[in-house]
């Protein structure tokens, strides 16, 4: 497959369709054989997917000019801190840190992977919205190549795996290849 972001080209391999793979077995959703492994996928009777956006960590690269205006989340969660909109802090076990933020009427955790550094030298971040992990979806973003951002949405209910989500998320994005 290949998609075109600010004027540059690149490559995936389809078997990762929309980038996407599923969690926590990991494997693309593209992957035909694969997803007998996949045991958190549930099928319908006509063999559909009926839980894809339960089980899903989805991949979008954008340009940067579709991304949001700092370079990585962990920025957003930065000026959230100065502006006092931190309302918890505290270390959920090694390598993560969950963070609760109040913005008006809108409440957010945020697990960081405090081990962990993006391309851009920043600590990887997703905002989750809401406190119901059934529906509410966690999303973050961070320059990935230059003029190039990688962005991630996923359920909410996989947010304290985000270390591990995020090491995946890597090694998927150093398979694309610049055409």
């Amino acid at each position: 497959i290949i998609v075109r972001r600010n004027g540059l080209f690149f490559f995936f391999n389809p078997n990762f369709g929309a980038i996407a793979f599923y969690w926590p077995s990991k494997v693309a959703t593209g992957d035909a054989e694969g997803i007998v492994n996949a045991k958190e996928v549930v099928r319908s009777k006509s063999g559909s997917i009926e839980n894809f956006y339960d089980v899903a960590i989805e991949v979008f690269l954008k340009s940067i000019s579709e991304a949001p205006a700092e370079r990585s989340t962990y920025q957003v969660l930065l000026r959230l801190e100065q502006q006092g909109n931190v309302v918890e802090k505290r270390s959920l076990r090694d390598g993560l840190d969950m963070w609760k933020t109040r913005d008006g009427n809108i409440e957010e955790i945020w697990y960081v992977a405090t081990k962990l550094s993006d391309p851009t030298g920043d600590r990887p971040v997703v905002a989750c919205r809401g406190g119901d992990t059934t529906q509410s979806r966690c999303t973050g973003a961070f320059t990935w190549q230059p003029g190039v951002a990688a962005s991630m949405r996923f359920r909410a209910a996989h947010g304290p795996d985000w270390p591990e989500i995020y090491l995946e998320l890597s090694r998927v994005l150093a398979l694309i290849k610049k055409a």
